[in-house]
Protein backbone atom coordinates (compact mmCIF):
# COMPACT_ATOMS: atom_id res chain seq x y z
CA UNK A 1 0.00 0.00 0.00
CA UNK A 2 2.76 2.29 -0.15
CA UNK A 3 6.69 2.06 -0.13
CA UNK A 4 9.07 3.00 2.76
CA UNK A 5 10.62 6.24 1.12
CA UNK A 6 6.93 7.20 0.78
CA UNK A 7 6.34 6.89 4.58
CA UNK A 8 9.59 7.67 5.61
CA UNK A 9 9.45 11.30 3.48
CA UNK A 10 6.09 11.69 4.49
CA UNK A 11 6.40 11.12 8.01
CA UNK A 12 3.57 10.88 10.59
CA UNK A 13 1.30 13.26 7.99
CA UNK A 14 1.77 10.43 5.53
CA UNK A 15 1.17 7.72 8.56
CA UNK A 16 -2.27 9.71 9.79
CA UNK A 17 -3.43 10.15 5.69
CA UNK A 18 -3.06 6.45 4.67
CA UNK A 19 -5.01 5.47 8.14
CA UNK A 20 -7.73 7.41 7.79
CA UNK A 21 -7.84 6.56 3.83
CA UNK A 22 -7.86 2.80 4.63
CA UNK A 23 -10.05 3.27 8.00
CA UNK A 24 -12.95 4.83 4.99
CA UNK A 25 -12.49 2.18 2.79
CA UNK A 26 -12.51 -0.63 4.82
CA UNK A 27 -15.35 0.90 7.37
CA UNK A 28 -17.36 0.87 4.34
CA UNK A 29 -17.65 -3.27 5.51
CA UNK A 30 -17.96 -2.97 8.91
CA UNK A 31 -16.95 -0.86 12.29
CA UNK A 32 -13.24 -0.44 12.41
CA UNK A 33 -11.73 -0.69 16.12
CA UNK A 34 -8.29 0.33 14.48
CA UNK A 35 -5.99 0.86 11.74
CA UNK A 36 -2.20 0.85 12.31
CA UNK A 37 0.32 1.90 9.08
CA UNK A 38 3.79 0.05 9.94
CA UNK A 39 5.71 2.44 8.40
CA UNK A 40 9.62 0.58 9.25
CA UNK A 41 8.18 -2.75 8.25
CA UNK A 42 9.63 -4.06 5.53
CA UNK A 43 6.78 -5.16 3.84
CA UNK A 44 5.34 -2.13 4.69
CA UNK A 45 2.54 -3.46 6.48
CA UNK A 46 -0.63 -1.47 7.06
CA UNK A 47 -3.26 -3.94 10.15
CA UNK A 48 -7.00 -2.54 10.83
CA UNK A 49 -8.65 -4.31 13.46
CA UNK A 50 -12.92 -4.71 13.21
CA UNK A 51 -14.85 -5.01 15.58
CA UNK A 52 -16.36 -8.18 14.27
CA UNK A 53 -14.72 -11.77 12.35
CA UNK A 54 -17.43 -11.08 9.31
CA UNK A 55 -15.82 -7.78 7.97
CA UNK A 56 -12.61 -8.65 8.27
CA UNK A 57 -13.06 -11.81 6.14
CA UNK A 58 -14.71 -9.67 3.90
CA UNK A 59 -11.79 -6.98 3.95
CA UNK A 60 -9.83 -9.85 2.91
CA UNK A 61 -11.65 -10.73 -0.15
CA UNK A 62 -12.11 -6.94 -1.54
CA UNK A 63 -8.85 -5.63 -0.67
CA UNK A 64 -5.90 -8.77 -1.55
CA UNK A 65 -4.67 -8.20 -5.08
CA UNK A 66 -6.67 -5.10 -5.23
CA UNK A 67 -4.21 -1.83 -6.60
CA UNK A 68 -3.67 0.99 -4.03
CA UNK A 69 -1.53 3.75 -4.65
CA UNK A 70 -0.07 1.81 -7.48
CA UNK A 71 0.59 -1.22 -5.62
CA UNK A 72 -0.48 -4.33 -5.16
CA UNK A 73 -2.05 -5.41 -2.33
CA UNK A 74 -1.36 -8.44 -0.21
CA UNK A 75 -4.47 -9.47 2.32
CA UNK A 76 -4.47 -11.95 4.97
CA UNK A 77 -6.13 -12.43 8.61
CA UNK A 78 -3.32 -12.04 11.10
CA UNK A 79 -2.81 -14.59 13.24
CA UNK A 80 -2.20 -12.17 16.18
CA UNK A 81 1.56 -13.01 16.82
CA UNK A 82 3.30 -12.42 13.94
CA UNK A 83 5.82 -9.80 13.90
CA UNK A 84 6.61 -7.13 10.80
CA UNK A 85 10.21 -6.85 11.30
CA UNK A 86 12.03 -3.46 9.91
CA UNK A 87 13.68 -3.02 6.90
CA UNK A 88 16.76 -1.73 8.67
CA UNK A 89 19.04 -1.50 6.23
CA UNK A 90 16.37 0.77 3.57
CA UNK A 91 16.06 3.04 6.61
CA UNK A 92 19.83 3.76 7.20
CA UNK A 93 19.93 4.53 3.77
CA UNK A 94 17.54 7.19 3.91
CA UNK A 95 18.85 8.14 7.35
CA UNK A 96 22.10 8.76 5.82
CA UNK A 97 20.54 10.96 2.70
CA UNK A 98 18.68 12.92 4.85
CA UNK A 99 21.42 13.72 6.99
CA UNK A 100 23.93 14.65 3.84
CA UNK A 101 20.92 16.78 2.55
CA UNK A 102 20.79 18.39 5.33
CA UNK A 103 24.62 19.07 5.60
CA UNK A 104 24.59 20.71 1.94
CA UNK A 105 21.78 22.74 3.27
CA UNK A 106 23.84 23.94 5.77
CA UNK A 107 27.26 24.41 3.67
CA UNK A 108 24.87 26.40 1.84
CA UNK A 109 24.96 24.28 -1.65
CA UNK A 110 20.99 24.59 -2.08
CA UNK A 111 20.84 27.69 -4.04
CA UNK A 112 18.54 29.49 -1.53
CA UNK A 113 18.04 32.89 -0.31
CA UNK A 114 20.87 34.00 1.31
CA UNK A 115 20.06 34.35 5.65
CA UNK A 116 16.68 32.47 5.44
CA UNK A 117 18.22 29.67 7.37
CA UNK A 118 15.99 27.42 5.34
CA UNK A 119 12.29 29.36 6.72
CA UNK A 120 9.48 30.12 4.50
Amino acid sequence: MFGLEEAYDGGEAFVKELEEDVGAECGKLGAVKKVRVHPKSADCVVTVAFENVDPAHECVELMHGRYFGGRRVHASIWNGYELFPQNTELIEQLEAKRLDDFGRHLDGDEGGDEGDAGFK
